[in-house]
This record gives structure tokens, sequence and C-alpha cells, in this order.
């Protein structure tokens, strides 16, 4: 128990006196846990862009259960996607939600204004089973927001406008 005491100290002096500025002493070296971690969110920063690249196809593939590139506007926490991603990808996507402003708002934080705009895709608040969902179908039709859901009189489109979406209770179950 000593020797793990110990090594914490020595390890507590070390870091210190690598990460510290030159005048206390230090090397001011770079913290390599947070460049490792910049350069995961900049990987998901860059599948965000126009531009072609190759792992941006394995990405997608990946992605396409789940809507592919709409999971950068949606507040999702990747342990709550329903699917399987590589350990690279799920630690550049949970980088990348720690550091996003969608994090740091809880579901009772969000304005009135702000909830018809809450994208309803894997929307970490909103799960069937402990996962978020996404439906594809319901995507296209233009039923992307919770707003989207919602007439102007504030009634539910299911309620008053389901036959005008062409959409049956059994699309919302897929």
């Amino acid at each position: 128990m000593t020797l793990i005491r110990l090594s914490l100290i020595s390890y507590g002096k070390v870091k210190t006196s690598l990460l510290g500025d030159t005048k206390e002493g230090g090397l001011k070296a770079p913290h390599l846990e947070s460049i490792i971690k910049t350069q995961r969110i900049m990987a998901c920063k860059r599948f965000a862009d126009s531009e072609p690249c190759a792992w941006k196809i394995i990405l997608s593939h990946y992605l396409k259960p789940v809507g592919d590139k709409i999971t950068r506007c949606c507040e999702f926490d990747v342990k709550k996607l329903p699917i399987n991603l590589p350990r690279f990808y799920r630690e550049c996507f949970e980088c990348f939600t720690q550091c996003s402003a969608a994090a740091r708002k809880g579901e009772f934080d969000l304005s009135h204004e702000e909830i018809p705009n809450t994208v309803i895709w894997n929307n970490k608040f909103i799960c069937i089973d402990g996962k978020s969902i996404f439906n594809l179908r319901l995507f296209n039709k233009g039923l992307i927001r919770i707003g989207d859901l919602v007439t102007e009189s504030n009634q539910f489109i299911i309620k008053c406008n389901l036959r005008q979406w062409d959409l049956s209770p059994k699309t919302f179950l897929i």
C-alpha cells in the first residue's frame, strides 16, 4: 500500500514538473491527453465537412442505421446509439459529445423557444428500451424536430394530420 502511495505522489511530481511552467521548474510539455482528445474531436469535425475521404465511407457505413451525418446535430449519447461502433470512432464521438454545447444542457435546461427546435432522432433523452431512436422514413418525410410533431394550434400531428403525412401507427414502430 505504501508503494502505491509513493508512486502516486511521485507521479504527481513528475506530472507537475513536465507540465509546469519553466519559471516554476517545469518543462512546459504539452498535456498529452488533451492533444489526443483534440485530435479525436477534429476527426468528428472533419467527418462533418463535405470533402470526400476513404475513412468517411467506413464511418458512414457504421452510422447509416442512425442517420449517418444527422448525428452531428443531435444531442446523442454514444452509449445509447443502437449501433456498435469501432473503439476509435466511439472514443472520438465520446470526446466530441463531452465538449459539445448540447452535452452541457440537461433535459430541464431547455427554454420554451429551444424545445421545438430539438432534434428527435438519436436524442439521448428520447429512448426506447434505453436506446435512442432513428426512423429514416419519418426523417425523409420531414419529421426531424419536436416542433414538427405539433401543428400551429398546438395539437399533435398524430391526432389530426396522420393521413396528410401518409403515416400509419406501424410506421412509428419500425
